[in-house]
């Protein structure tokens, strides 16, 4: 068999669309609850749908705002105004400010005041009208007014992307605007049927945000080329012991909507899991069969609904267990989705075959033989193929693990086997059907590499099939110190590193800004447009890309660097709080500076509820990302030069002095996270034995025993690290960096990244608060969510590690990270032994990719030491020239998909003893 050279691996992975099956942080996890857990269950049950996640986008949030009774919004200066569920538009504006100023000189005062004007009731304030009018009613950021007769119709600090979504309404904004507006995300989510309701956090929650904002966005022309989704995926645990018979479901950005148990926990072994579409519906079915039938629970096929409900159970007369599935259309009737089944330990002389339709599991007929009577009993792998020119009718393979013999099924011609003219070589363990004309493909064992074997055709025989290393790109490893190298498996990639958050024209152009624009700042930012925060990639970056290999970081971040844009941002003063509007406050409620290696940066907060910052961080790097994406996937993509993105860039809280950031939008949120706990202040009150009179009086703990307190100590609970009360402070600032981290992390899963190619940039909270780096010893820097929620991994780390056995590495690893990054790293030894020890422990737990940044002055006897030492180290390891192999080795189950004239192939990677890394 000829080998296909790196070219040809390019234009084969076309669209790299890579997964690893992780938990998913906050992902809906639905368990059946089985009445007798040790025999097979069968029978129907009622079948529900996915959510519709259309009612959480903005138009129908503002919606939900009223009851059958209606309700009218105005805005400030607009001549558009919302009444009873319509936008109406009138020749003058409803909604104005009047100010009165009082006294002279320094004791000048000037008062504004908000009326409404309608014809019905005259000119009014809103809280004249709403008592005429006998309704609620709201004014959010003193310039939107709501009226409602619906109680707590809104919050306006929990709903204020809602809130400025129905801005964009009344102001008549451009689609841009109003397409890439933000949403409030929801907690509890129904799909309208059956009282199923589940929560979520969907700011943690991947799979959500996913769903809900390609919702939002969907038909928006960005400007750029927009790549294809990715199809819809669900995935079992493997064949693997130690496995249960966990199903999750992934939508197309290949995020988990939903995960659930398919049999009891006391079934092992792992499941297989096959699913289909019935015709002319939108519900997807979903059979699965536990790969172990030792114990009689597992002695049955479950069908499951994309929701994890259990639609029926089956257990097939006169088939043994463990059973092998297939669904498809097998007897070509019009409307027929049908579900195969056979016993995995087939004996060729008594087995029997039989199909079941998949809507309700009603059976259809029995299959002939036609086998080799002389073949003994095997295990066996069923799949299933199309026709090009008949992509609804399927048929079947059979492949015989041990003989090799592959046999075909059309149901529809004839109803029996018939076998192939060639047998699967001796590495080959199954026929997969291709989306490319004329070939099928086989999977291959394998200890290092994971290759498939490409048929030209069923009839074609064994000669002329070539291999293909599907896992090539997983078998390298990238360093910033590596030479360039087309033939070794250690290569050169740059690091590149940019801040979207300030590259952009609505940021730079507040260096134009006179102080009298700056005191009224919020006018400048009524002004912008969605187009006003684009980052443009360049054409110099472009070239980049095409040019090696590359780890892209495009981010935010907390650290502000002292441009003029950013030092009038953090003077600007918040005219209600009396504190700084858009940077971290200490314990004190004074602002700070950061220092990390000799170099000084603002400290941009991180609190909710500020449009502004939201926009900041969010609206460059989306376009970024949609542009950078079009280089790695488009039409004159190139996915093999892309080795990660990280679209985050260590993500903390540290403010110099506290522990945690006391921005008044961080205490508000703090109480509303305890009040979403325990209910009311009451309940605080009584649980950590604060003295609180209402809501507005929460506050953080404040009273560090070891620093310098501008306050008496107001009981235990206010006292760093001695309550429970000082831990939920800590937690709730941990979950905000977690929230920031997962809009980043939803933004290039929208843009077409696929999960495993999305890398964090972490520093380990231990190595952040006790490491040489910065003053603020009280960092918060959270890696808890970043190593579970469904992407790749990675940090920053300075120093040896590989001889601690409890190393960030090997949590990472042993959690099922095989393509960890490191955003900043030096072994600072100067020897290069050390250092070569080290990177040899990398390659072999997880890690891809190395920016070697050493931290000393590089004028430095030290520096050049450690420098010396890096570049000795990674030359011995491309002198090695082994691969990384610890997603590798061995492919498994492969699926075709037709996307015209971009259909492609996914392929897992891996055997049963690793993660199923799954890739087109």
């Amino acid at each position: 068999m000829k080998k296909m050279t790196k070219k040809q691996r390019s234009l084969f992975i076309i669209l790299c669309s890579c997964l690893v099956l992780v938990i998913i942080a906050g992902a809906a996890i639905t368990y059946f609850i089985f009445a007798d857990r040790t025999n097979a269950l069968e029978g129907s049950y009622a079948r529900q749908s996915l959510p519709d996640y259309k009612q959480f986008l903005p138009e129908n949030a503002i919606k939900n705002m009223f009851d059958d009774k209606g309700g009218f919004a105005y805005l400030v200066g607009s001549n558009i105004y919302y009444v009873n569920g319509e936008y109406k538009t009138t020749s003058d504006t409803p909604c104005i400010k009047e100010s009165v100023t009082t006294g002279e000189g320094e004791n000048t005062t000037t008062t504004t005041t908000l009326y409404i004007n309608v014809p019905e009731y005259g000119k009014k304030t809103p809280e004249e009208l709403a008592a005429a009018l006998n309704c609620e009613y709201i004014v959010y950021d003193n310039k939107l007014v709501i009226f409602s007769y619906k109680e707590n119709f809104v919050d306006t600090f929990n709903d204020v992307y809602t809130l400025e979504a129905f801005i964009l309404y009344l102001k008549g904004a451009d689609e841009a605007d109003i397409k890439n507006a933000f949403v409030t995300l929801p907690n509890f989510i129904t799909n309208g049927a059956n009282n199923s309701v589940y929560y979520t956090d969907s700011n943690l929650n991947l799979g959500v945000q996913t769903q809900i904002y390609s919702l939002q966005m969907e038909g928006f022309d960005t400007g750029y080329e927009q790549v294809a989704d990715g199809p819809m995926i669900i995935a079992g645990q493997g064949e693997n012991k130690n496995n249960n018979t966990i199903v999750r479901v992934f939508n197309t950005k290949q995020a988990c909507i939903a995960q659930f148990l398919a049999f009891p926990s006391s079934v092992k072994g792992g499941v297989d899991v096959k699913a289909g579409k019935l015709p002319g519906t939108d519900d997807i079915l979903i059979a699965t069969a536990a790969y172990d039938s030792s114990i009689r629970a597992a002695r049955s096929i479950k069908v499951f609904d994309t929701f994890g409900t259990l639609c029926y159970s089956l257990i097939p007369e006169g088939i043994e267990a463990p059973y092998a599935i297939e669904v498809g259309n097998f007897t070509g009737k019009s409307g027929e989705m049908c579900l195969f089944v056979t016993s995995r330990n087939f004996n060729p002389g008594k087995t029997k075959c039989a199909l079941y339709n998949l809507k309700d599991g009603s059976f259809l007929k029995t299959i002939k033989g036609g086998f080799n009577k002389n073949l003994s009993t095997q295990k066996i792998v069923v799949s299933s193929f199309t026709s090009s020119t008949a992509l609804d009718k399927a048929e079947l393979a059979m492949s015989f693990s041990v003989s090799g013999d592959v046999y075909y099924l059309n149901c529809e011609k004839n109803g029996t086997w018939t076998k192939a003219e060639y047998i699967l070589s001796q590495n080959a363990t199954a026929i997969y059907d291709s989306a490319f004309d004329g070939q099928l493909l086989a999977a291959t064992t394998g200890d290092t590499t994971s290759e498939i074997i490409i048929y030209g055709s069923p009839d074609s025989g064994i000669n002329g099939a070539s291999m293909l290393n599907v896992g090539h790109k997983e078998n390298m490893f990238y360093s910033t110190y590596a030479e360039e190298s087309d033939t070794s498996y250690v290569d050169y990639a740059k690091f590149n590193h940019m801040r979207t958050d300030y590259d952009n024209a609505a940021i730079y152009n507040i260096r134009y800004l006179n102080d009298e624009k700056l005191a009224n700042i919020d006018e400048y930012w009524d002004r912008l447009k969605y187009k006003d925060w684009t980052f443009k990639l360049t054409s110099d970056r472009v070239a980049m890309f095409h040019a090696h290999s590359n780890m892209w970081e495009p981010c935010f971040t907390h650290r502000w660097s002292k441009i003029t844009s950013l030092t009038s941002l953090i003077s600007i003063t918040d005219t209600e709080t009396g504190y700084p509007a858009y940077v971290s406050i200490g314990r004190d409620n004074l602002s700070g500076e950061y220092v990390e290696l000799n170099s000084s940066f603002y400290v941009a907060t991180y609190a909710d509820a500020i449009p502004e910052m939201a926009k900041m961080r969010i609206y460059p790097l989306r376009t970024m990302l949609q542009q950078l994406v079009t280089e790695f996937r488009g039409t004159e993509g190139n996915p093999e030069n892309l080795v990660a993105v990280s679209p985050v860039h260590e993500h903390e809280i540290d403010v110099a002095g506290s522990i945690g950031d006391y921005h008044p939008n961080m205490i508000k949120g703090f109480a509303e996270y305890l009040l979403s706990l325990y209910g009311s202040v009451e309940n605080i009150n009584k649980h950590f034995g604060t003295g609180f009179a209402d809501e507005a009086d929460i506050d953080a703990p404040r009273y560090d025993p070891e620093g310098e307190n501008l306050q008496e100590c107001r009981g235990d609970w206010d006292i760093y690290g001695k309550s429970d009360y000082f831990t939920q402070w800590s937690l709730y600032t941990r979950y905000i960096i977690n929230k920031r981290i997962m809009e980043a992390y939803r933004e290039a899963l929208i843009a077409g990244f696929p999960p495993e190619s999305i890398n964090a940039h972490q520093i380990p909270e231990g190595d952040a608060v006790g490491g040489f780096l910065g003053e603020a010893h009280t960092r918060l820097s959270p890696t808890d969510v970043v190593s579970i929620c469904g992407t790749a991994y990675g940090g920053t780390r300075y120093g040896i590690i590989y001889n601690n056995p409890n190393n960030f590495l090997a949590l990472s690893y042993a959690s099922g990270h095989y393509n960890t990054t490191l955003g900043e790293y030096s072994s600072l030894s100067g020897s290069w032994i050390d250092a070569y020890e080290q990177l040899v422990y990398f390659r072999n737990n997880g890690v891809k990719f190395t920016h070697v940044l050493v931290p000393y002055d590089s004028s430095s006897a030290q520096y050049k030491n450690v420098s010396n030492a890096e570049k000795a180290a990674i030359g011995m390891l491309q002198k090695d020239n082994e691969p990384r192999t610890v997603s590798t080795g061995g492919t498994g189950a492969m699926h075709p998909v037709y996307r015209g004239d971009k259909s492609y192939n996914i392929v897992q990677l891996g055997d049963s003893d690793k993660n199923g890394l799954l890739k087109s």
